[in-house]
């Protein structure tokens, strides 16, 4: 038999959704079911609960997700937002999820497993790391697609990739902090 992850489609679909800043995503939310910690099938509603959300899509092995995960365990940050840290099934196995959430224990967030690919089937989230903040009634307030760019964009010129990459995580997760 196929595993989880082989069996999940990857193609977008044929009229991909633009998501915007206001768009009330409670209908579509309210019909994806992801996997909780326990990998128990639960509501991603009933995780959300009327409260504001950052859902953090991340892939293992995307070097901007690890950078953002690292930045992110290494430092006890505080938000108003719930951090909801999502895998998907196409990029991660059950046994890949666990210990990507045991990695980063640090990190004060719900993490969730998006066994059948809803994000990326539903939404069009089919880039890493992606970053959907919802207020509570699950309007976006701000779809970030990759990590935030500083608006100096200029001061990354002429550093080494590492050095940026180092910048631009530590710069989302103050903005994260300051939503």
């Amino acid at each position: 038999p196929a595993s989880e992850a082989e069996a999940v489609k990857t193609a977008l679909p044929a009229e991909p959704i633009e998501i915007k800043v206001g768009d009330d995503l409670s209908k579509t939310l309210s019909k994806i079911r992801v996997k909780n910690s326990k990998l128990q099938v639960v509501d991603l509603s009933s995780i959300i609960d009327n409260k504001s959300s950052m859902i953090i899509l991340v892939k293992p092995g995307c070097v901007f997700c690890e950078s953002l995960l690292a930045i992110m365990n290494s430092q006890k940050i505080k938000t108003k937002p719930q951090i909801i840290i999502a895998l998907d099934g196409a990029h991660a196995n059950p046994e890949e999820f666990k210990a990507k959430r045991n990695k980063n224990k640090n990190i004060n967030a719900t993490w969730i497993y998006d066994f059948g690919n809803t994000f990326h089937n539903e939404l069009s989230m089919s880039s890493f790391p992606r970053l959907l903040y919802l207020d509570k009634k699950q309007n976006v307030v701000e779809n970030q697609i990759g990590l935030k760019l500083p608006e100096d964009k200029a001061s990354l010129e002429g550093l080494e990739f590492p050095v940026i990459l180092q910048k631009l995580s530590v710069g989302t997760v103050k903005w994260i902090q300051d939503l």
